[in-house]
């Protein structure tokens, strides 16, 4: 438990400052995304919306969605449903309605990109008693990244369909078929990945760092040393991939890259027509949209402002982390006393 004096700097550097970051500059800590008391003075529309990495990455995200959903309308709108074969209407349906659901996944991850947004899903995970959460909170919607993860999950799922019943149907061939089957495969385990990683108790295991299945797993393995050796020892592994959902973010980061070569490969082969490049813009946002969500995950760049600083040539302050995140992530198991109890989460959650 926090004591007395320190509850009471703590607290008392949060009043009137939005999310409680202890530095007495609220919501928009270093400027980044400024508090209602200082709008006249640091606020800028650019800057509240754009302000971060994470920010920018997670409008990146939307932008791809929001254009894979049009090239996929103008498919649909397209189609001859007379004499186009059934799985391929299938196919064009099945992402149009994986794209619109992308759009809401991406809304709800560009909802939690705000500052405080984060700051306040964060301490609810941490203050989250897991042990009294029904299987709906536990595990679907247990917090916003979860729900979001999940949806992008279910969209793709039925994408799968199309090759199986294409190469069924010898629209597809055998070979053609089985890489998309494979693509689509590992794409699927790398989103479960990453939806598991978001679970409240993973991401508060560890005590906050996040769990570490994938790094604990690769460390027990018989050639762990050798490979360590290749990549730049453990110290490297357990900062890249220490935490799940570090590891599921460089997982999706490897498939964005992945589906942007193909990307290039299909306005390669059909430079006469728009949609390519559309599909090529598509995978090119979503590439670095999670290229930057991903480099904003990274415990040592939280709040960081590296593209917002680049595009106005400024250089802002960096956002801290909440002081009193240390205090609540202290479980019983980790030989800090329980968590908050009601009346000190009355002063300590950000408004």
């Amino acid at each position: 438990m926090v004591a007395d004096d320190d509850r009471a700097a703590t607290t008392s550097n949060r009043v009137g400052t939005g999310t409680g970051s202890g530095s007495g500059s609220g919501v928009g800590s270093g400027g980044v995304y400024p508090n209602k008391e200082n709008d006249a003075e640091n606020a800028s529309v650019f800057r509240a919306h754009f302000g971060t990495d994470m920010l920018i990455g997670a409008w990146l995200l939307l932008l791809s969605a929001l254009i894979f959903y049009g090239v996929m309308a103008y498919y649909v709108s397209m189609i001859h449903f007379l004499v186009t074969p059934p799985a391929v209407i299938y196919n064009y349906l099945a992402y149009l309605l994986a794209s619109i659901i992308y759009i809401v996944a991406t809304v709800l991850f560009l909802a939690v990109s705000y500052p405080d947004a984060y700051d306040k899903l964060m301490f609810d995970v941490a203050t989250a008693e897991v042990d009294k959460m029904s299987c709906m909170e536990r595990y679907i919607s247990g917090n916003m990244l979860l729900v979001a993860s999940w949806l992008i999950l279910f969209a793709t799922l039925p994408i799968a369909v199309y090759p199986c019943w294409a190469m069924a149907d010898g629209d597809m061939s055998y070979v053609e078929g089985s890489l998309y089957l494979v693509f689509v495969f590992f794409i699927v385990v790398f989103l479960a990945f990453f939806t598991v990683a978001c679970f409240p108790e993973n991401l508060m295991a560890n005590g906050g760092k996040g769990s570490s299945m994938i790094y604990d797993a690769f460390c027990a393995c018989a050639c762990c040393d050798t490979l360590c050796c290749c990549v730049g020892g453990r110290e490297w592994l357990q900062k890249h991939f220490g935490s799940d959902l570090l590891a599921g973010l460089q997982l999706i980061f490897v498939g964005s890259v992945l589906s942007l070569a193909l990307s290039v490969y299909y306005v390669a082969v059909n430079y006469n027509s728009v949609t390519p490049y559309l599909w090529l813009l598509s995978s090119l946002s979503f590439t670095v949209g999670s290229l930057l969500f991903l480099y904003a995950f990274y415990p040592d760049n939280y709040g960081s402002t590296v593209v917002f600083d680049a595009l106005t040539c400024s250089k802002s302050e960096r956002r801290q982390k909440p002081a009193y995140f240390d205090d609540l992530l202290k479980r019983p198991d980790d030989g800090g006393d329980d968590i908050v109890d009601d009346e000190e989460q009355r002063h300590l959650v950000p408004h």
